[in-house]
Order: structure tokens, then sequence, then C-alpha cells
């Protein structure tokens, strides 16, 4: 889905240096599995593209870079800032923009019966639904937010207001869906 945005995002601004920040739990440590908090880290993943190149050489690269940036997945995105010191903007983002996040979790609201029992019923004690987040501003000119459920992919852009108007993302959203239709039927043959 990376691959397929940055294509989107290629198609779109005709850019061939892009850089897409993209969201890491940052829990792969045993000493910290069971701690509560916020501990999600940015990755910046640039890539180069140009109007000849092939999908699975875009995709090669994007496999590539995304496993070089999680090589360092540790490093605190703030540091890196520090450490290059890009020019700032006070309307913009240091180095990305543009935001990539995959979601294969499901947040989940819990009730359980009470008494521990549910009467006369073989369903579990605990039932669990997923729940909607909305956020009243972007962070980023645009994320892409993939959600993995029930073998399905849902795609959400949320985007600055101020930049983009709706009918122009929900294009930019359905030209994502029919890359992803175009890859998928490639695939099939």
């Amino acid at each position: 889905m990376l691959a397929l945005f940055d294509l989107a995002l290629f198609h779109w601004t005709r850019q061939e240096d892009l850089c897409v920040g993209m969201s890491v739990a940052n829990r792969n440590h045993p000493d910290v599995e069971n701690l509560i908090g916020f501990f999600v880290n940015m990755l910046p993943i640039r890539c180069r593209l140009s109007a000849d190149m092939e999908f699975d050489d875009l995709l090669a690269l994007v496999i590539e870079r995304t496993r070089e940036a999680l090589e360092h997945q540790d490093y605190p995105f703030d540091l890196m800032i520090q450490h290059i010191n890009p020019a700032r903007q006070a309307n913009r983002q240091p180095l990305v923009n543009v935001m990539y996040t995959y979601q294969n979790f499901t947040d989940i609201h819990v009730d359980v019966v009470q008494g521990g029992v549910a009467p006369e019923e073989s369903d579990p004690v605990v039932d669990w639904t997923g729940f909607e987040i909305s956020f009243a501003t972007s962070k980023f000119d645009l994320t892409l937010f993939v959600l993995e459920e029930a073998g399905t992919i849902r795609l959400t852009l949320e985007y600055d207001s101020g930049l983009f108007l709706e009918p122009t993302i929900r294009a930019h959203l359905q030209t994502i869906a029919d890359f992803a239709g175009m890859v998928a039927g490639t695939q099939d043959q």
C-alpha cells in the first residue's frame, strides 16, 4: 500500500523525490511490552520515482527503503530533526508533510456480562466491537490510514482542509483504489 501511495503522490504532484512518514509502534523490546504509554515513532521513507519506472521496481525500492528505516526505528524522530536541522517554516512539519499509517488492529470496547456468565448462551463472556476515532484537525498535509480488518482493507485519507477540497481528496482516494485494482488485476493473470 505504501508503494501505491507513493505512486499516487507521484501521479498527483509529478515530484520525483518523495519523503513519506510512517509511524511504528516502537514496542520491539521486552522491557516496554507491559508499559502503558505512547511509544509511536515516525520513520521518514524516502523514495525516488520516475515516469518510466515499472511498478515492480517501485515496490522493490519501497520494500528496501522501509526495511532500512525499520532497522533504525528506535532512533527518536525529534533527535533526527535536531541532527539534520532542516530549514523551518511555522506552517510546515519538518522533513515530512505526508504520512502513511498501516493498522492491523482494532480498537476495542469491552463489555463484560455481569456475574461472569452469559445466561443460557454459549457465546463468550466478553463482547467487543471496534469504534471509530475521528480527529478535528489534520496534523499533516495528507495522512493515508490503511486499516486491515476481517480480510478487507479500508483506506481513509485525512487532509488539511486549508490545502485541499473534499472533491479533490475523494478523487485522490479513488486514484489509490484504482491503482490497487490494477496491481491486483495484474497479479491474477
